[in-house]
């Protein structure tokens, strides 16, 4: 005769050969990170954006699906991913995205949960990428798949993209001007899909003639909460072959005249009524930190000294402006604009065109240039939700420091002690 056993005694006997477990065992307890969310410039935000890099400990989390972000006990609209992992296949650093209204020198606390039992709740929304075997659309903008060149369409109200050649490029010692979009064995990646934040990157080579070959990578990011676009390129180049790194976009406005400024510690602005018109804000600055400015206006190629830092205006310039017309204005920010020594400069002109140069005082091994465009309404204090200022001042996210050393990771000077 066989006698049933009972649901009780079957798991006992499960768990007997199982090592050890108990009755009534309950899952893990989700684990949580503490990101810190400051703002340093002074400046209300509104939805603006943060990207906080999160490093886990092996075996944390597997599963991004597991993990959401909370403030004040709220559910937060995020994008979470994962970007590396451990050998065992658990999540090594988190990248999280999300956006965050805080007032001028205002700290925020945000809290990462994860782990079993977490799942978010909040679908995030916003921008979308979309690709093509020719193209991809960023949002609004479209870019080439090839990188070639980068941009394809800025069409927001209308389209301000004007034909030219549009992305970075540097020069080599001869003077001779070398677009990334001619770089060989491009490869293209949508490093972010969006929706809260989108990123696209390119990578490449280039070499000068008989120079000894230089890598690059550029860079094309959009939040889903702004109108703006980060475009970013690093040249590594140990040959030391090129001497300045550069971006430009050729924009078609309408009827003349189209208005112009710059912050210079106040405001230099002017205006352009011809297709012959140019101005140029040059800044230069020494070794030990000296600068001086100027801004020079007038037919292109003739500009003459319109205003120069000088008195009590500071010695280094801001390095963000606008450039419109009565219905559309291109924000414009300068990413680390004068903060090593060398020479940068932005040049604007009446057919539309917006260069952005850094030139390093001395040969270097790795060019970088960050800029940044605001494509929105005119009036600009109506058509735009943020300024130039707080477009380069981006917000400060870091975890506490004892996150980062139990991932095993260096600390970042800026976190919680």
């Amino acid at each position: 005769m066989v006698k049933r056993l009972g649901v009780v005694t079957v798991l006992m006997i499960c768990m007997l050969a199982g090592g050890g477990a108990t009755i009534g065992a309950q899952a893990p307890s989700p684990g949580a990170v503490t990101i810190a969310v400051r703002e340093t410039a002074g400046i209300r935000r509104n939805r603006y954006p943060v990207n906080a890099r999160v490093p886990l400990q092996k075996g944390a989390v597997t599963d991004v699906a597991q993990t959401r972000l909370l403030f004040a006990g709220a559910e937060v609209e995020s994008q979470i991913a994962a970007e590396s992992k451990y050998d065992d296949g658990s999540i090594q650093w988190l990248a999280v995205d999300f956006n965050a209204t805080i007032g001028p020198v205002e700290a925020q606390t945000y809290t990462l949960e994860y782990g079993a039992g977490v799942k978010a709740a909040v679908a995030g929304r916003g921008v979308a990428i979309a690709a093509t075997t020719d193209m991809i659309d960023l949002g609004r903008v479209r870019l080439n798949a090839s990188g070639s060149p980068l941009i394809r369409s800025l069409n927001y109200r209308k389209e301000t993209l004007a034909q030219g050649l549009n992305g970075f490029a540097v020069t080599d010692s001869a003077g001779v001007l070398h677009p990334l979009s001619g770089g060989t064995s491009v490869t293209t990646d949508i490093v972010k899909p969006g929706p809260v934040y989108g990123v696209v990157r390119y990578a490449g080579r280039l070499a000068a003639d008989g120079g000894a070959g230089a890598s690059f990578t550029v860079t094309v990011e959009m939040p889903n909460s702004k109108a703006w676009v980060k475009y970013t390129a690093v040249v590594d180049d140990p040959g030391r072959q090129f001497r300045d790194i550069s971006f430009q976009t050729p924009f078609t406005l309408g009827a003349y005249p189209w208005l112009w400024d710059f912050g210079t510690g106040s405001w230099t602005y002017g205006s352009m009524r011809t297709p012959e018109d140019s101005v140029i804000l040059t800044q230069t600055v020494g070794a030990r930190g000296t600068g001086h400015w100027e801004v020079r206006t007038g037919t292109k190629g003739q500009e003459l000294p319109y205003e120069v830092a000088a008195g009590s205006r500071p010695a280094i310039a801001e390095g963000w402006g606008h450039l419109q017309d009565a219905g559309e204005v291109i924000a414009f920010g300068f990413d680390q604009f004068g903060r090593q020594p060398g020479r940068y400069s932005i040049a604007l002109d009446g057919k539309g065109g917006n260069v952005y140069r850094f030139a390093p005082e001395r040969p270097a091994a790795r060019h970088a240039l960050t800029i940044f465009q605001h494509y929105v309404a005119s009036p600009t204090p109506i058509g735009a939700v943020t300024s130039p200022p707080s477009m380069l001042n981006a917000l400060v996210a870091v975890c506490d420091r004892a996150q980062y050393v139990k991932a095993g990771v260096p600390v970042p000077a800026d976190a919680k002690r």
